[in-house]
């Protein structure tokens, strides 16, 4: 029954025709890790499947199917669906509902057989814009089963559904990222100056227009991080004395390495990164180890959509180790109070905590 239903959500999921309780119920079923194997085999599928042809001919391909699987025998397969007339153009969601059930009655290759044998329609891309404000975060299922976490004040775009060869998606801002492996296909997440290409990994892009550098840190896997040439700029060749464009520079990531690039001086390095300190934003869990507050405040502010803000100017580089874990904002409020030794005034909005001012007593 499980499987089942797993199977109806899914096909349900890639004809954008599922509600909202039934978004979450999949989301929850993709918690399991065959579940998303599963997830990801089937949107694979039909993503193969549109590639090339325009109608679906119902019929004909079930009695192709039929006659691959049970060669020489008169059994019947026992499938609902009413008898449509041959050449018949049906929607996207029905060809879906009617794999699912395949794929309950005779498995994952069958389904591979009907899809590389049966047409359907083309589609066309939508690309979809996901947006969070501060004090939010958002988690995105993508038509290929991988997963991502979007922190506040981040924007992502991706496709409603990838096509035969490529999978890109645009960020700006921070976003962890699960990504469903594929071979065929690697997963491309463009940022500001950077791109990060994946075949089926873990890892943390920060790239908030405001801050000077983008990280990209590999949990699990292998990333490749390419700095385009014309991103790069111009430099003069020192035999010739002429402009050349600069080759684009390619960094391959390991498990447990961190590529910082310096937006301003065009330059990047690779260090080590602490798990917790750079992911535990998505289980509202905040690291700073002798941080400066200049830097400390923007990622709080973010997190809480509340702004805070340093009122002496000298006090910016002032830094503090502390740790947040699920704490609410007037815990932070006390405990900033406490490492800092300055006090604090608030300001409201519309009866909402807006704005904490921190200044020498």
């Amino acid at each position: 029954m499980a499987k089942s239903r797993l199977l109806e959500l899914s096909a349900l999921y890639l004809a954008k025709e599922i509600s909202e309780e039934e978004e979450k119920e999949l989301a929850n079923l993709l918690n399991d890790e065959e579940n998303k194997k599963t997830f990801s085999s089937i949107a694979e599928l039909y993503n193969t499947a549109s590639k090339d042809t325009e109608f679906f001919d119902t019929e004909t391909a079930f009695m192709k199917l039929q006659q691959r699987i049970l060669p020489g025998e008169n059994k019947k397969i026992n499938y609902s669906v009413e008898k449509i007339p041959r050449h018949r153009r049906i929607s996207t969601s029905v060809i879906l509902k009617m794999a699912a059930s395949i794929i309950i009655l005779l498995g994952i290759g069958t389904a591979i057989y009907l899809f590389d044998t049966a047409p359907i329609e083309k589609h066309i891309t939508t690309l979809i814009t996901k947006t969070t404000q501060a004090g939010q975060k958002s988690n995105i299922l993508l038509s290929d089963g991988t997963t991502i976490k979007l922190n506040s004040e981040s924007t992502l775009k991706f496709p409603d559904r990838f096509t035969a060869n490529e999978r890109e998606v645009y960020l700006e801002g921070e976003a962890y990222f699960e990504v469903v492996k594929n071979l065929r296909r690697p997963f491309i997440v463009h940022t500001g100056k950077i791109s990060a290409i994946v075949l089926g990994t873990k890892f943390n892009i920060s790239a908030f227009p405001e801050d000077n550098n983008i990280t990209v840190s590999l949990v699990e896997g292998k990333v490749k991080v390419t700095i385009s040439a014309d991103r790069q700029g111009i430099e003069k060749n020192s035999e010739t004395n002429k402009e050349t464009s600069r080759v684009a520079d390619e960094i391959m990531l390991k498990p447990d390495q961190q590529l910082v690039y310096d937006k301003n001086s065009g330059k990047s390095k690779l260090g080590g990164f602490g798990l917790l300190k750079v992911t535990g934003w998505k289980d509202n869990i905040l690291i700073f180890d002798n941080e400066p507050l200049k830097e400390v405040f923007p990622k709080i502010s973010r997190a809480y959509g509340v702004k805070f803000i340093v009122k002496d100017y000298s006090q910016k580089d002032r830094k503090i180790t502390t740790n947040f874990k699920n704490e609410n904002i007037w815990g932070v409020i006390e405990s900033i109070k406490f490492a800092t030794g300055m006090e604090y005034k608030t300001t409201n909005k519309k009866n909402e905590l807006e704005t904490i001012v921190f200044y020498n007593n």
